[in-house]
């Protein structure tokens, strides 16, 4: 079973083992928090770039983008991270992914709203809630992460409404 948490603390587990820790440095957690944030559609490698290094990327910014993808690769193993030049996270259909929780439950609670029956949401909003209290990818600053941030707190609105 694959689960993976990206709010607060991250946690990640593959085919049933814990590899949070085994993920490579703070670029590889970056980049395998947008991959997986991303997963419905491919990355190209520049757009992977920008998220890396959203000022100003060096000079050896794609020979060091290879390096971060191929140990993400040899961590994640075999047929999770597909693509070279388009780059794609794969996941189980059944995998627990905690940002997509909010969402879901969100959209499960607002059409109950309007009936007026206060239980019938107040469920799915508190898991919404319990979620995007804890910040996306603690400890990290990025455009990218500012936008998911964003977004979570919009959701964290709705649940309060």
């Amino acid at each position: 079973m694959n689960r993976l948490q990206l709010c607060r603390a991250l946690a990640v587990t593959i085919a049933g083992r814990r590899i949070e820790e085994a993920l490579p440095g703070r670029q590889g957690r970056l980049a395998f928090g947008y991959l997986t944030s991303n997963r419905t559609r491919p990355t190209s490698r520049t757009n992977l770039i920008e998220v890396l290094w959203p000022d100003q990327a060096p000079a050896t910014a794609d020979a060091t983008l290879s390096a971060i993808l191929s140990r993400l690769r040899r961590v994640l193993g075999d047929g999770v991270l597909e693509g070279k030049s388009q780059l794609r996270i794969v996941l189980h259909p059944n995998a627990s992914i905690r940002l997509a929780v909010p969402v879901t439950a969100i959209h499960r609670a607002e059409p109950a709203v309007p009936l007026g029956d206060g239980t019938q949401p107040w469920t799915p909003a508190k898991i919404a809630l319990h979620v995007v209290t804890r910040e996306f990818k603690h400890g990290f600053d990025s455009p990218w992460v500012d936008t998911e941030r964003r977004y979570l707190h919009a959701v964290r609105h709705s649940a309060l409404e």
